[in-house]
This record gives structure tokens, sequence and C-alpha cells, in this order.
């Protein structure tokens, strides 16, 4: 009886935590005598107390009570010690843990216990049983899980492996906001021998056991690490992850019952009063050892989401307050950071937090140089104030290297003749050059990969650029309107020349040549650019819109590999543009797009190679004497050769099957309406010599007149096809029966003019009569044709009613 009232009373005078910091650094027993009971007399058979002393755990912060008659060290592997009973029949093993892994532990068993509860491997299992009131009277939350093998379980019926091979029981205590070195918990484990079928209850009931576990005691002296920039120095506890930039931020994770993060930084801001006015109006002041804050909690909406975090402000420099910001996780109300400012381990941080701003070194001091350049905190150069004509901008500002030129820093400058930009700068930024209308000159490192939109637009006096060879990306308008400028030579690494790049560049007298393969051509890359030869690389994607549009130069080549041009590729809005003479286009070109050569006058020939695919108005009102359409052309689209008054041979090659509407209305040398409406009238003669200038060198025009051979797979010619044409000769030799013939809309050759039809002498011979009634059905078609060997009249057009 005696030793059932004394225990009771022993462990809860040993279960008192020891709240004072442990002095000593090294691990020590100490004995703690056990007083005799005056209950107890020579006659009671119930031993005496087992006597025990502490065993100063430091690395886990935490002193065990042990036995006097068990060993004086435990058996430590450096993350734990443990005690066994010395006939081997349990184990006792203390692990500290972090915050991280005391709830990763937790989760552990938590679920392990849960699971296993209706095994049959497993009898009077208990999980997470609260025995918080055990250990400092509530203190800290303890959870107890504990289980044993069942006895008359056959491990051979099952076949599978258990999570424990013994009797097992563990308190899992966690220690909250509590400060215990630098530790989150710690878990006891108390074991039976592996594979055993031991009972748990008399493990936890032996003596021995007891002490271990029940004689704690936990050193809460919250050991601090210290982080720092230059002025300011926070002290927090040793469990919380800390880092720092050392130079104008520092900040913490949280560890604990709350969780968050916990920043200092130096913010460009010279008024704290005023910062905190801009969170709102009605901004608190807190003093923390003498140091005023202002501020309240900012809320904020990101990606649909509402984010909180407390900000306060201090006077620190001149030109920089002090910040606090304090962020909650899972905060959904601004009390939870007014709770966490009345927490012992946030005021501790505050009161001693120290601040010196004479120390404080201004990290914008490390952002300049001498010649006037300035770099934000991503090493862009972001300011220039220097006056120099010529500059080299720098790889490195301060302790800062260079990696690009931020948007629109030199824009503007019209001191600027040169520039050189430095190996290792590896971008220029939007606009940054825009409108400096005196540089001249321009090199750029092999380290630049990327030139920005409208990086040079508008350099007016830029005549030379050097490029890098590992450039791969010219901005949309980078270069747009330099109009000074010479020879451009872009490096074969280039992957992209962007929208209106090169718009209105070029003196007129350079040439422009990218070598790349593959490179992407956008919208408008050489709309009104003005070089006198352009050349592009093989396998180059210029299927965007008006690449070349209104470009004023002699001559174009087209690597190999390029399929397709796309809409307005040299549309001359003007369509009288005579100054482009030659364009080379690739063997494997697939298709042309619509209005893609439209008002080139000066371009006299071009081959076709195996295109399939045309545009409408692809070669409108150009220059073209003679037109070969190759068989791989199905249809010759709308208007895809209109108004070509130079053209005297159109050769349609076997394999075209469609003429569209339009397609060669106005082709050829003609006369003006009113000579051709006069052409039956008895002052023809006047009508020709007023109009006699009209026609080339004053001759006849049927000396310039059309020559058309059409090919036996054409199945259609639509309406005004060949309206508005003088044809000299339309070749139809392939056609040797009428049901040959191509379906001819009635208005196809409106207000045209065809001299003379040509079949085979056989087939006129066979076919005659019926090849004059399908003829004479089209609009302005009468009577009178010829053998190719003009000896006998069959059908002609040669006045139209």
């Amino acid at each position: 009886m005696i030793k059932n009232r004394l225990l009771p009373l022993i462990t809860t005078l040993t279960l008192i935590l020891c709240l004072a910091a442990c002095g000593s650094n090294d691990n020590r027993r100490r004995a703690v005598d056990v007083p005799a009971s005056e209950e107890t007399s020579a006659a009671d058979p119930t031993p005496t107390p087992i006597p025990f002393e502490y065993y100063e755990y430091t690395y886990g912060s935490v002193a065990i009570g042990v036995p006097l008659d068990m060993p004086k060290e435990p058996a430590d592997d450096g993350d734990s010690v443990s005690y066994s009973a010395s006939d081997g029949t349990w184990t006792v093993r203390f692990t500290p843990l972090s915050v991280t892994d005391k709830e990763n532990r937790y989760r552990y068993l938590k679920g392990n216990f849960d699971t296993v509860s209706s095994f049959g491997y497993y009898q009077n299992v208990i999980s997470d049983e609260d025995r918080s009131a055990a250990f400092g009277g509530g203190k800290f939350k303890v959870s107890y899980f504990s289980l044993e093998r069942n006895p008359d379980w056959v491990e051979a019926t099952q076949g599978y492996t258990a999570f424990f091979t013994e009797a097992n029981a563990f308190y899992l205590i966690d220690y909250g906001d509590t400060m215990i070195g630098p530790w989150g918990g710690l878990e006891i484990q108390i074991a039976a021998p592996e594979k055993t079928t031991t009972p748990i209850a008399p493990i936890m009931n032996d003596e021995h056991v007891q002490i271990l576990t029940g004689n704690l005691e936990f050193r809460e002296s919250p050991s601090t690490q210290d982080i720092s920039f230059p002025g300011v120095t926070a002290h927090v506890p040793a469990r919380w992850q800390t880092g720092t930039d050392g130079k104008q931020a520092l900040w913490t994770t949280i560890q604990g019952d709350t969780k968050g993060t916990l920043f200092f930084t130096a913010d460009a801001v010279s008024d704290p009063v005023e910062a905190a006015g801009y969170i709102t109006p009605e901004y608190r002041t807190l003093e923390y050892n003498g140091r005023q804050w202002f501020g309240e909690v900012r809320t904020s909406t990101l990606s649909e989401e509402t984010h909180k975090a407390l900000e306060l402000y201090t006077e620190f420099t001149e030109y920089h307050a002090l910040t606090m910001r304090l962020n909650i996780s899972g905060a959904a109300d601004d009390s939870a950071f007014w709770d966490f400012t009345e927490t012992q381990s946030f005021k501790d941080i505050m009161e001693t937090l120290e601040v010196d701003a004479s120390a404080f070194h201004n990290p914008e001091d490390d952002l300049k140089d001498q010649e006037g350049f300035e770099v934000n905190n991503i090493g862009e150069i972001s300011a220039y104030t220097g006056s120099a004509a010529e500059i080299t901008i720098p790889s490195q500002v301060g302790e800062t290297r260079v990696t690009g030129i931020n948007t629109n820093v030199f824009n503007g400058n019209t001191t600027l003749t040169s520039v050189v930009i430095s190996e290792g700068i590896g971008y220029i930024g939007g606009s940054a050059f825009e409108g400096c209308t005196s540089l001249k000159s321009v090199t750029l490192p092999a380290t630049l990969t990327s030139i920005g939109g409208g990086a040079f637009n508008g350099c007016t006096s830029l005549e030379d650029v050097t490029f890098g060879e590992g450039l791969t990306e010219v901005g949309g308008e980078a270069f747009r309107n330099c109009t000074a400028l010479k020879d451009v030579r872009l490096p074969a690494s280039v992957k992209k020349v962007g929208s209106s790049a090169f718009n209105g560049s070029g003196n007129g007298q350079g040439s422009f040549s990218c070598e790349g393969d593959g490179t992407v051509y956008e919208f408008g890359a050489f709309t009104n650019a003005r070089f006198a030869s352009v050349k592009i690389g093989p396998n180059a994607d210029l299927s965007a819109g008006s690449i070349l549009s209104g470009f004023s130069g002699a001559s174009i080549e087209i690597g190999e590999g390029c399929t397709q041009l796309g809409e307005n590729f040299l549309f001359v809005p003007t369509g009288d543009d005579t100054m482009l003479t030659e364009i080379t286009l690739p063997s494997g070109l697939k298709a042309i797009g619509n209005y893609a050569f439209s008002g080139r006058k000066g371009l006299k020939a071009v081959n076709l190679g195996e295109v399939d695919t045309l545009g409408q108005n692809a070669f409108s009102s150009t220059g073209l004497v003679s037109i070969i359409t190759p068989g791989t052309v199905r249809e010759i689209p709308d208007f895809c050769f209109s108004d070509c008054p130079d053209v005297m041979t159109i050769t349609l090659e076997e394999g075209v099957e469609t003429i569209g509407e339009y397609a060669f209305t106005c082709c050829g040398q003609h006369y003006p309406d009113e000579y051709w409406w006069h052409m039956d009238n008895e002052d023809l003669a006047a009508v020709q010599a007023k109009w006699a200038g009209a026609v080339e060198n004053g001759t006849d025009p049927y000396d310039r007149a059309l020559d058309i051979t059409l090919p036996s797979t054409l199945k259609e010619i639509r309406r005004m096809a060949f309206s508005t044409t003088f044809i000299q000769g339309l070749y139809m030799l392939t056609v040797t029966d009428p049901s040959m013939m191509p379906s001819i809309d009635y208005e196809a050759f409106t207000s045209a003019h065809v001299y003379q039809v040509y079949f085979t002498k056989e087939t006129i011979d066979a076919h005659g009569t019926a090849l004059d009634d399908m003829l004479e059905q089209l609009e302005d078609v009468d009577r009178v044709a010829w053998y190719d060997e003009g000896k006998r009249t069959y059908w002609n057009s040669y006045s139209f009613t």
C-alpha cells in the first residue's frame, strides 16, 4: 500500500517541467533522493521506490530521470538515446524531433495505428490517446499510441509483413510554441524484444520504465540564432529556419503551432508613417523597446486568391524605412496577426532587435559606377546619367554582373554617337535606344541573344551594326526607320526576326542577309525597307503577311527549304514599282499567298518551279513578259495575273484544270477602250492616230498581242477570265473533239479580241461546224479562224458588236 501511494506522489513531483535555463553544456547525472514515507514500517513488504538521478541529454534539451541501478550512460546513436532492461525485456528510446519531423511522425503513427486497429495480428491497439495531463499539467500536447501482438495469430496463414513484430508504445510530445532548444517535440518509444508476444501492460508498469518516461525536465531556455544585414540584427529561435541577402533583407520561418514567415527589410521609403498610411489611414502604432512601429494588415488579391500580411514600418535611415512583414499560413482574418504579436516569441524578437542606421550600406550604391551606369537588383542596366557621346556598356557595375539592358534606358538620348556592348551582356530591352538620332554605330557581343522590340527604332543616323554570333532574336520594330543603315549581316544563329523589325530601314544601297537555318520572319519584317538586295537563308518561314511589302530593292534570293510565301509578300500598294527586277525562289516552294508580288512592274520573269497553290492577285499588275504556270497548279485563282500589260505569252502546262474569274484580265499590250470602241468605225484611222502613243513605239497592237496555250486538262474557264485582252493566238491544239472543250463561261472573253483560235487541221475538218457553234455563243466572238499554217479561215473575233 505504501508503494502504491508513494509512486504517484513521486511521479507528480518529478513530472514538473524545469522551465529554467540549463547552465551546463555537458551531459551529467544528478542524483535525486526519494524520502522515506511516514507510512513505511519494517513490517510492510512493499519495497522502497528506486531512487533515480537526472541524465542531462544536452543534444535533446531535456533531462531524463534514470534509476540508479541502471547503467550511467545511455546508448547514443547521434540522433537518439536509449535505455534497455538488463534482462532485455524492453527498450526505451528518446528521439528529439524538429517541427517538420514531429508533424511527419504524428501523421505516420496516426495513419498506421488507425489502419492496423482491425488487423488480427494485433490486439489492444490505442491510437492517438491524449496523455497531455500526465506531462506538466497539460503544458504540452502528448499523443499516446500502443499495441501488442495477438498470441493467437497464425502468421503463416496471412503471408504479410507486420507494422511491428512486437509490442510497442509511443509518447509523442508536441512543444507547440514553447522553445525547447531547437526542437519541436520529443518521441519516446517503449518496445518489447522483436518477434515476441509480450503484452505491453507489464512493460509500461515496470518501475524502471515509469521512472524513465515519467521524470523529464524540459530545458525551456530558448536558444537563439542571429541573422542580420548591415545595420539590423534579429535574434530568432534556433529552431526557425533563416536567411539573408546580406544587404537589405533577412527572413525566418515561424515553427510551432503558428506557421508563417517573418521578414525585415530596408525599403526605399523615407517616412514610415506615410508608408503605413498607404495601407490604411487607420493604421496602428506599436512600441517595442522604445521604438515605434506603424502599420496594419494589408489585404491583396493575386490570381483570384486573397493574401494577408502584417506590415509595420519604423524609422531607419534618411531614405529607408525598416519594414517588418509577417505572413501567417492560412490566416483568414486580421485577428490571427494581432494575436501572434502578443506571443512571447514575437515580443522577444521585436524587443531584442538591434538597429544601427549608421552601419547600413545602401545597396543602391553598389548598383552605380563613376561612368554614370546604374543597374537594378537583377543586373540590368537601368539608368545612365553620363554625358559621353561614345560609350562602352560595362559587363559589371560595382559588384553586380550586368545581365542585360532594361527598357527605355537610353531612349531619346541625342548625344550618343557610338555604343559598344561588352561581352557577358545577354539582351537589350524594348525601346532601349529608341530615338537616339545621333547614334551612328553599334557593336553587339557574342553573348547577346535577343534585341527587344523597338530597341533602335528611329535611330535615323545609325549606319553600322555589328552583330554577335550568339544572337537568336530580333524583336518587333527593333530597327524600324533606321534610314541610314548600310549592310546588315545577321548571324546564322538568328531564329526569329520580329514584326516590322526593319520596317522603313536601309539607305537604298546596302544589302541585307540572314543565313540562319529555319529563321522565322514575322509580319511586315521588312515592310518599306530600302536595301539593294536581300538574301534569306535556307528553310526560312516566310508564311507571315507583308514580310517585304513595299520593299524597294533590285533583287531577292530565298534559300532552299522555304515552302510558302505569305500574303502581300512583296506587295506594292501603288502598283508602279520598277526597282525589283530579279527574284530567286526555292525549288521546293509550294504556296504563294494573295497579292504576294502584286504591283512589281519591274519583275519581268519568275520561275514558279513546282508551286501548287497561287493566291488571288498573286502576280497582278506585274511586269511579267511570259507566264508559265506549272501543272502542279490545279487552279489559276481570281485576278492572279490580272493587269500585266507586258505579257506576250501565257502557257498553262498539263495539269491545270481551272482558270478563275478575271485571272488574266487586261493582260497584254492593248489600246485604250476608245480605240477598241471605234474598231469598226469608218473613222478608225483618226482614232489610231490619236492613240498611237499608247502603243509601244506606235506600232500596231497586233504585234504585241497575246499567244495563249491551253492544256488538255483544262476543264473550266470562268467569267471575265480573259476580259479586255487582245489575243493574237489562242492555241487549243490538244482539243481533238468538241467533248474535250473546257466549260467556257459566256463572259469569259468579254471586251476581248481573239484574233485567231488554233485547232489542228484534223479537228477542224472533222468538227469545225460544231466548234463554230460552241464558240460563237461567247460574248464578243465572231467567225473567222485559221489553221496553224494560216490557210483556211475558220473562226476569229476581229471585231465585236
